[in-house]
């Protein structure tokens, strides 16, 4: 076998614009028919007053997926001062900003289509570092979105362009926490340390909370220098849901390994 892809994978690539799709590393694609993507189903910004402090707990969105999803929640603006990180939950239909300081709020909010119940691997299959090529419009692959030109050089008009970075998945870990050691682990099987994200449920799977990070959440979780990400169970039957992704934490870090 030469050091292209194996030859028994099949399906779509397309690599960063300058680079072989054939030879790409796993990191250094846009796309791939092997590796899921986020998929957004609901977005939406709202501006808020929280006048007492620690309450009342406030909606951010009506998803209203039917499940509890993978989503982001991003501050765009706020006056409030902030002693502890920001806790969200995620309901089957709801995404919940609770116990926030006082202050006017602006948030964006995303909800993406994956479930935070169904755990998933997915195959490795190139991890090695590559240095990035002169970008060249010439070749590529990109899809515009509807009423907007092929030809946009404005890369919000796409669906999907090869000249961008996609956050590609590479497993899921999900389940009820150990009750022997207390924990969920991901065991990190790529030569770097990857981006990841931890959702904990106490309430059987029925919400989640996205840890903002540290062993200072409750539960609490934490990554290993090695790139193993560990949820703390806080009670009995926490279950979790930890996502990890192709792209390293530390961007142009990775080892020159071939797996």
């Amino acid at each position: 076998m030469n050091e292209g892809r194996p030859e028994d994978i099949y399906g779509i690539f397309a690599s960063q614009l300058g680079q072989d799709a054939t030879t790409a590393a796993d990191q250094d694609l846009s796309l791939s028919s092997s590796f899921p993507m986020l998929k957004i189903g609901y977005e939406a910004t709202k501006t808020f007053t929280v006048t007492g402090s620690g309450g009342p707990d406030i909606v951010l969105a009506e998803h209203n997926l039917g499940y509890p999803c993978f989503y982001m929640v991003t501050i765009i603006e706020s006056n409030a001062v902030f002693n502890q990180p920001l806790e969200t939950i995620v309901s089957s239909t709801q995404i919940i900003l609770t116990l926030p300081a006082v202050g006017t709020y602006t948030t964006r909010v995303t909800a993406f289509r994956n479930r935070l119940s169904d755990a998933l691997v997915t195959p490795v299959f190139l991890t090695q570092s590559k240095t990035a090529a002169q970008r060249n419009r010439d070749y590529g692959l990109w899809v515009s979105k509807e009423g907007k030109s092929a030809e946009s050089t404005d890369l919000r008009d796409f669906t999907f362009h090869s000249g961008t970075r996609n956050l590609l998945i590479h497993q899921v870990v999900a389940g009820i926490v150990n009750p022997t050691n207390q924990r969920l682990s991901y065991i990190n099987n790529l030569p770097y340390r990857p981006i990841y994200y931890v959702f904990a449920s106490t309430d059987n799977g029925v919400t989640y909370r996205l840890l903002p990070g540290g062993n200072q959440s409750f539960p609490g979780m934490f990554q290993d220098v090695n790139g193993d990400v560990h949820l703390l169970g806080g009670v009995d039957s926490t279950m979790g849901s930890v996502w990890v992704f192709k792209d390293p934490m530390n961007p142009g870090a990775s080892k020159n390994v071939i797996i």
